[in-house]
């Protein structure tokens, strides 16, 4: 089934003015170009997107459990009630999509490009961030337990009603975030083998 899926996903629309069903077919591959698609409610479960272009695609309520995306792009790709658990975003550019009430449970955004995206209401719990790029990102209520963002970037995100203490934020890269839950700082992580790093704890 995955690699008929990694090969051939067939979208059925129906358009009820023109009282006919009109078969839209895209081919998914990896590096294929799919940017704009309509994938509503897709599944595309441990499916190979590895490096696919996924720019402005409309993927809500889509299913990519396991789905490998390594590299792949999703700037501005709408991704809300999206389950992505377990799925591999390592490299991957999602600049400003829109991420919200998604299901990332374990899912793997080491060295992501992450700027401006909207995590509101997520399940990040278990996803490994390390190394990715979180400026202006938007955490708002999201679950982060046991997710690991060291060697991450969080200038001007926005960590509001995040409950920080169950993740892993240390050796931060400089740049501090917008908006943090009281009782937290931003400080020199002293523990760090990394020059110039920072970390966030209770004060």
């Amino acid at each position: 089934m995955n690699r008929l899926l990694a090969a051939l996903f067939v979208l059925t629309c129906c358009f009820a003015e023109a009282q006919q069903v009109i078969t839209r077919t895209y081919v998914v591959e990896p590096g294929g170009d799919l940017q704009g698609a309509d994938l509503y409610e897709a599944n595309l479960n441990g499916a190979n997107l590895r490096g696919i272009e996924l720019d402005y695609a409309y993927l809500r309520y889509a299913t990519l459990k396991g789905a490998d995306l390594f590299d792949a792009s999703l700037a501005e790709a709408t991704l809300l009630h999206t389950d992505l658990s377990g799925a591999n975003l390592r490299d991957a550019f999602l600049e400003d999509a829109d991420m919200s009430f998604s299901n990332l449970s374990g899912a793997d955004l080491r060295d992501a490009c992450l700027w401006g995206v909207n995590f509101k209401g997520a399940n990040l719990s278990g996803a490994n961030f390390s190394g990715a790029q979180l400026t202006a990102a938007i955490l708002w209520d999201a679950t982060i337990t046991g997710a690991n963002f060291s060697g991450a970037l969080f200038r001007n995100a926005d960590l509001s009603f995040v409950n920080l203490s169950e993740a892993i934020l240390t050796c931060l890269r400089p740049g501090q975030p917008k908006y943090m839950e009281a009782g937290y700082i931003f400080e020199p992580d002293p523990d760090c083998s990394e020059p110039d790093r920072y970390r966030i704890v209770p004060e």
